[in-house]
């Protein structure tokens, strides 16, 4: 694994605020790259959409409760549980409880993965941390 050695903590929100990402090393600095590490809190009731990505992830829940679903497998993970989801499997995941939940997302790209970002937006579409609102760092 390739790990890059830019941090970039610039604070960004989802434009309803359930969401907040602190990229920590963002995978776009370089196309040697095969990994990244997003620290993301999830507000209360907070979901993501339904997806997949041709990559591997693995979300360590350092506070809070998350529902993860992984193709139809519920699973309710909590501090210091540390859940895996595989290359392209269909999931999304729930904050639970009255806390925030707070996740280190951890993205690592395959060499035979045809995804070059994690997400499959048009070369004029921003990724989803681009498309994000800056917000004041905590």
């Amino acid at each position: 694994m390739k790990i890059s050695g830019k941090k970039r903590t610039e604070a960004q929100s989802t434009p309803d605020g359930q969401r907040t990402f602190y990229a920590l090393f963002d995978r776009r600095e370089g196309a040697d790259q095969d990994v990244s590490f997003v620290l993301q809190v999830n507000q209360p009731g907070s979901k993501t959409e339904e997806g997949t990505h041709d990559l591997e992830q693995w979300f360590f829940v350092h506070r809070g409760s998350v529902r993860f679903t992984i193709d139809g497998e519920e699973i309710v993970a909590g501090p210091s549980d540390l859940v895996y989801v595989p290359r392209n499997a269909l999931h999304f995941h729930e904050a639970l409880g009255e806390e925030a939940a707070e996740l280190l997302v951890i993205d690592h790209w395959p060499q035979d993965s045809e995804n070059q970002l994690g997400w499959d937006f048009a070369e004029d579409e921003p990724t989803a941390i681009q498309a994000c609102q800056p917000i004041e760092p905590i």
